[in-house]
């Protein structure tokens, strides 16, 4: 894992579990999750998802071009179905 002011990003999950970063912005500052989102962006090359975004987060997050977004979900980097499921 990679030190953040906002979070410790687990930068290797991908590696280990097969399975992209989740963000969970509930309870979040607009900057954390903009910080966080970024920093994946920045360091990672897997896509990444932001959950649970309020309106003032998601407007913020756009700024980063995310690919879709859905409520409160927005994604980066769309990659091919691996076939496993989170819930």
């Amino acid at each position: 894992m990679t030190d953040n002011p906002s979070a410790r990003l687990d930068l290797d999950r991908t590696d280990r579990i097969d399975l992209p970063e989740a963000v969970y912005c509930a309870g979040k500052t607009v900057e954390q999750c903009v910080d966080i989102v970024g920093s994946f962006l920045q360091r990672g090359s897997d896509a990444v998802v932001a959950t649970r975004a309020t309106s003032d987060q998601a407007e913020a997050l756009r700024q980063l071009n995310p690919v879709a977004q859905s409520h409160g979900t927005l994604t980066w980097r769309h990659r091919t179905s691996t076939g496993r499921c989170v819930v």
